[in-house]
């Protein structure tokens, strides 16, 4: 089953919101072909809020966080507001 980990990131204010966009850039996970799985993205009419998309395309437990997933909301909750979400590919 397709997966997609939604990490929504609302940052406290503009000095938050450079440096969450700066480390969220950084990120890299690749898959078996070595591709990323993780990407960036932001809204284009209103500055603030980021999106980081984490791809796993792997069956794990319905419902249940990656490890990878787990940490980057982990790390991004000093920026600001986090909501972290599962989707599936119907």
């Amino acid at each position: 089953m397709r997966r997609m980990e939604i990490i929504h990131i609302c940052p406290m204010n503009d000095q938050c919101r450079q440096r969450a966009l700066e480390r969220a850039q950084e990120l890299h996970f690749g898959d078996k072909a070595g591709e990323n799985r993780v990407h960036v993205w932001i809204q284009e009419k209103r500055d603030g809020d980021l999106v980081i998309m984490l791809h796993n395309d792997s069956a794990g437990e319905n419902g249940a966080y990656s490890v990878e997933g787990l940490q980057i909301a982990e790390y991004f909750l000093r920026f600001g507001w986090v909501s972290h979400t599962i989707w599936c590919r119907v």
